[in-house]
């Protein structure tokens, strides 16, 4: 098992060319030889800030919410055929994860 971190709002450094977030080879240099990733930033607040400086939050036990699009994270994940509007967020998600299994 290798481990490695991303955030959610970072991009590749050396992305495969023609290639878009939504597919797993797109992240092959990036993630090396990662067979799993930490992906941040899960909230547990809508609208995180982390300037001036985080808040003191706990968990109202009602959703953890993905940062970069505010909504709850069990909402970005759903699955087609239901009507998602953070379906782009998924795919990418999904490439990430994918990417990671093509590794190990």
């Amino acid at each position: 098992m290798v481990n490695g971190y991303w955030e959610n709002w970072r991009n590749p450094l050396n992305p495969q060319p023609g290639l878009n977030h939504t597919d797993p080879l797109y992240y092959v240099d990036a993630f090396g030889g990662n067979t799993h990733i930490f992906y941040s930033f899960l909230t547990l607040v809508k609208n995180a800030a982390a300037k001036p400086s985080p808040a003191k939050e706990h968990w109202d036990g009602s959703a953890i919410y993905d940062s970069y699009t505010a909504a709850d994270i069990l909402e970005v994940m759903k699955p087609p055929p239901s009507h998602n509007p953070y379906s782009q967020q998924r795919n990418k998600i999904l490439a990430m994860m994918e990417a990671c299994r093509l590794n190990k």
